[in-house]
Formats: C-alpha cells, sequence, structure tokens
C-alpha cells in the first residue's frame, strides 16, 4: 500500500508515520509539507512544498490512501491569522483538488471538535450527525477553518461516489508532539475563571496522540467513509474533581469576562485560545467505539492532571527513547 500525507511536520503526523513505517503492509510512504522534515526516512519520500503548489498531484498518483493533516493543532508559537487561514484553508483546497485529479481512492481528514462551533447555539453534547456551524464563529478562527476545511472536501468529492472520504474529528490533542497548544489553553482557563466566581461547570473532553494514532491506522486499513468522533471520556465538571478542586481554581469565564476576551481577541488572536471554555463542547464516540471495539488508553482526567502538573503522557519516553 503506499500512502500519501500532506501535512508531514504536523504533531499528528509525528505520532502516525512510525506507524506507518512499522506497517509490513505499507511499502512506501509520501510526506509533503512546507517546513523540513527531521524524521527518520523509512519507507519516506519527502517533498518539501507548499500545499498550494500547482504540481502537488503530481506527488499523489499512485497512492492508495491521503491522509490531509492541516495542523491540528496548530503549532506553537501560532502563525498570523492571515498565514494560518492560508496554509488551512487554501491549502486543503489544493490538495483535495490534487488528490481528486491524481486519483486517490482514499481521502482521510484530520479534523476537530471545533469545527462544530464554539457558540452558545450549538448544543453542548454533538455527535457526527450535528450540523457544523464552525464557520458562524465571529471570533475564533479555529471552528472557522475547521468547518470550512471539511466543506470543501465534501464539495470535491461531491460528484465521486467512487472515492471513500474519512473525516476524524478530534478531541483536544494531547501528548509529547501535540500537546504544547493546549496546555496554553489551561492557563487561559485558569485566568478567565479566576475573574468569574459564578461557579458554573467546566466540561473537558480530550485525546492523546497515541489514541488517536489507533484510531488514523485503523482508518487507513478499514473501510471508513463518513465521519467519526475522536475523543476519550467526558469529564463533566472539572471544577469539582477532586485533584482540580483542591489545587487549581478553574471555573468557567462569566458574560462580563467573555466580553472583554472577545475584545482582547480583536487586537490579539492568542487570546481566542479561551473561547473553548466559553462555549464548551463533549462529543458522542459511541459510533466509533462499536465500529472499531475501540476503547482509549487514556482518559481525559488523567491527561488535565499531567498538563496542570506541567508533564504529558509519554514525556519520559521520548526524552529516554
Amino acid at each position: 500500500m503506499k500512502i500519501a500525507i500532506t501535512g508531514l511536520c504536523s504533531g499528528a503526523a509525528g505520532v502516525l508515520v512510525p506507524r506507518l513505517q512499522q506497517d509490513p503492509g505499507i511499502q512506501e510512504i509520501t510526506g509533503i509539507d512546507p517546513s523540513p522534515w527531521r524524521g527518520r526516512r523509512e519507507k519516506l519520500t519527502f517533498v518539501q512544498k507548499d500545499l498550494r503548489d500547482a504540481s502537488l498531484q503530481e506527488h499523489l498518483r499512485g497512492a492508495d490512501v491521503l491522509l490531509h493533516l492541516p495542523l491540528v493543532p496548530p503549532p506553537d508559537p501560532r502563525p498570523a491569522p492571515v498565514t494560518l487561514r492560508r496554509q488551512r484553508i487554501d491549502g486543503a483546497a489544493n490538495v483535495f483538488q490534487a488528490a481528486a485529479v491524481a486519483g486517490v481512492p482514499k481521502v482521510i481528514l484530520l479534523s476537530g471538535v471545533a469545527a462544530y462551533g464554539h457558540r452558545p447555539t450549538t448544543q453542548p453534547m454533538v455527535d457526527e450527525s450535528t450540523p457544523l456551524a464552525g464557520e458562524k464563529c465571529l471570533f475564533y478562527s479555529e471552528s472557522r477553518h475547521l468547518a470550512r476545511v471539511e466543506r470543501l472536501l465534501t464539495s470535491t468529492f461531491a460528484d465521486r461516489p467512487d472515492v471513500e472520504v474519512v473525516r476524524l474529528r478530534a478531541g483536544e490533542i494531547i501528548g509529547p508532539r501535540c500537546g504544547g497548544f493546549y496546555i496554553s489553553y489551561y492557563r487561559w482557563l485558569w485566568l478567565a475563571g479566576s475573574l468569574n466566581h459564578g461557579g458554573r461547570r467546566v466540561p473537558c473532553q480530550q485525546i492523546h496522540e497515541e489514541d488517536l494514532a489507533d484510531v488514523m491506522m485503523a482508518a487507513v486499513r478499514e473501510k471508513m467513509p463518513g465521519a467519526w468522533n475522536v475523543a476519550a471520556d467526558v469529564v463533566e465538571d472539572l471544577s469539582h474533581e477532586e485533584f482540580i478542586y483542591r489545587n487549581y481554581y478553574i471555573r468557567q469565564p462569566g458574560s462580563f469576562e467573555r466580553a472583554i476576551f472577545r475584545l482582547l481577541g480583536l487586537f490579539n488572536h492568542k487570546y481566542t485560545q479561551i473561547y473553548p471554555t466559553m462555549y464548551a463542547l463533549t462529543m458522542d464516540t459511541e459510533k466509533l467505539k462499536k465500529r472499531l471495539d475501540w476503547t482509549p488508553r487514556h482518559q481525559t482526567l488523567a491527561l488535565v492532571q499531567y498538563q496542570l502538573l506541567g508533564r504529558l503522557p509519554g514525556d519520559q519516553d521520548r526524552k529516554t527513547g
């Protein structure tokens, strides 16, 4: 089997590529990214190229599966909003069109929970049939980008029933390669909570990068068309968990604090990181669990504890490995 990966230097690809290299059923991997690849080259042909390049289709010809990993989660430090939009949306449009022209029979997109839209009108628990409202999120670019990329995928292959299209909507991705961005998420949650004494519920749901890699590998091997929510269990209220309650002040921001962060976000995009805490979403993952008989190895509360302690599961293994 020949695999093509666009977004090779993303954190998610850093976890997935060693799995693909060790799989005897994978003969060849073509990785494309504008940044230099610093990982192992076994089975891998690396192409350093902008994902908006017009010649992209030449590198996708003959691929059995395309995995598009569009900066999920975004890199740290986070690019400027205009740069991130071009990388995600314009790059995705070109990747999907190139895959259609090259005749790739299977396309897997790594999307995220933000595609559903962190908005007051979005139901707090979503399943795969929930409409994507991310494009309506005025202040939070993460939601707008992911929802737009999914719509581009749908429109590109709408008249191609021969192409298997898979959407993996991941929760907050945590791990040594993917977790740096979300550690700052908790700093913002603490800051906003310290301003508010309303004591509102703080739900949380995450996924460890290795558990996500398990699902991505299954999507490569098996027939899994459609959308799939990928996350560990839901913690209904972080502020009431004993570890959190005794050691940290975490509360949902109130209406006054929300207005402040919206205003600040107009001047500096880093303040928009508070939006997932303002309108927290959790995902129903029963569809995936039944399809794959899958149970994540790392649960949400343990992931939160590791982050607040300043380290993530796998950190020690990576340092000594």
